[in-house]
């Protein structure tokens, strides 16, 4: 039920993110609490859940620009304490080699901003941070700061 689809595939869950309605994905979450989910189960199944593409609910946060959302997400995969959760948020990629990072070049500062402050909680050693977040190219070649730039997006940069 909480991963019930639409006909074209997508969840209430991954819709919410999209739209930044932090409210609904606050109320998925009382509503799996409220039929005694397993609460880690349930946070795997909404913040990893991959659209067909590979993009998940923090892909798709980053990509639509809202920090409050990126926000509420965070704090799901910081709840327990998971660093490896919270590296794996960073450092995943899409079928593209796009990271959230690469998503977010095109919505601007903020975002690349709140990015940048949840590398520095997840404690990303140096290769991590400069090899996989920084310069990591998608299929394109490009890196996220390569991409903040071609979209012309000089406050990203």
């Amino acid at each position: 039920m909480l991963l019930a689809q639409d006909k074209r595939g997508k969840t209430a869950w991954q819709l919410a993110v999209r739209n930044g309605r932090i409210m609904v994905l606050e109320r998925l979450l009382d509503w799996a609490k409220e039929m005694q989910l397993n609460p880690r189960e349930v946070r795997n199944k909404l913040l990893l859940y991959q659209e067909e593409d590979g993009r998940n609910a923090w892909f798709l946060a980053a990509k639509s620009g809202n920090v409050n959302v990126l926000e509420e997400l965070w704090f799901l995969a910081k709840e327990k304490g998971n660093l490896e959760e919270m590296k794996y948020l960073l450092l995943s990629q899409n079928e593209f080699g796009q990271t959230a990072l690469h998503l977010a070049a095109e919505c601007g500062g903020s975002v690349l901003e709140k990015l940048w402050d949840f590398a520095k909680v997840a404690q990303l050693n140096q290769d991590e941070l400069q090899n996989k977040l920084l310069l990591t190219k998608d299929k394109c070649g490009n890196t996220a700061w390569l991409r903040a730039a071609k979209e012309c997006n000089s406050k990203a940069i």
